[in-house]
């Protein structure tokens, strides 16, 4: 099971960067970097994730025979967000994915509380008893922090920083800018 946490952090991890190179692709976000890869690739990415999810759900499902739904409704997430890239609409794959992310969690959060309980209890490393970190900070799998406490954007929230985003992409086209106010935009749409 311990080798199965790995594997689904680094699924949930590359699903969070699919999920940033998508919102890069929709056609509100900023104008596509050159590095940025078509919605096709895309697709074949979250093809790949899905695959590799339902390999692991079937090793899981080996030790592990209850517990496993977020490992359904992530796979299924996973497929339409595929299908909608595939179609070259990153737009409406958004929606998806983070979607995928939130159930990936879900799953990694039950599958670090079965393997808790098979050895015996919670898993205390360092300071306190109760999976804490000598500062006080919960443990996630492996003795790694947390990141239950990351919050995966809303639709409304990724609509209002698309439009956050358009509004400096208008003043940072301004020639009658500043050079200083100008500079000042460009780092700020750097972070996006």
């Amino acid at each position: 099971m311990s080798q199965g946490l790995k594997e689904l952090e680094n699924i949930v991890k590359d699903q969070k960067e699919l999920l940033d190179e998508t919102y890069r692709q929709s056609g509100s976000a900023a104008p596509p970097r050159k590095d940025d890869r078509s919605t096709g690739a895309l697709a074949r990415d979250q093809a790949q994730l899905r695959e590799q999810l339902g390999k692991l759900k079937g090793k899981l499902g080996q030790n592990m025979p209850t517990g496993l739904e977020p490992f359904d409704r992530a796979g299924e997430a996973m497929g339409n967000a595929q299908d909608e890239l595939g179609a070259n609409n990153a737009d409406a794959a958004v929606q998806p994915e983070t979607h995928a992310i939130e159930e990936l969690q879900r799953g990694m959060q039950g599958l670090a509380q079965a393997l808790a309980q098979s050895l015996g209890g919670r898993l205390a490393i360092g300071g306190q008893g109760d999976g804490r970190d000598p500062l006080g900070r919960r443990r996630g799998a492996m003795g790694a922090l947390s990141d239950d406490n990351v919050k995966v954007p809303t639709e409304m929230q990724l609509q209002r920083a698309r439009r956050i985003q358009q509004e400096i992409q208008r003043r940072a086209s301004d020639p009658n800018r500043e050079r200083k106010e100008l500079d000042y935009l460009e780092r700020l749409l750097k972070r996006f």
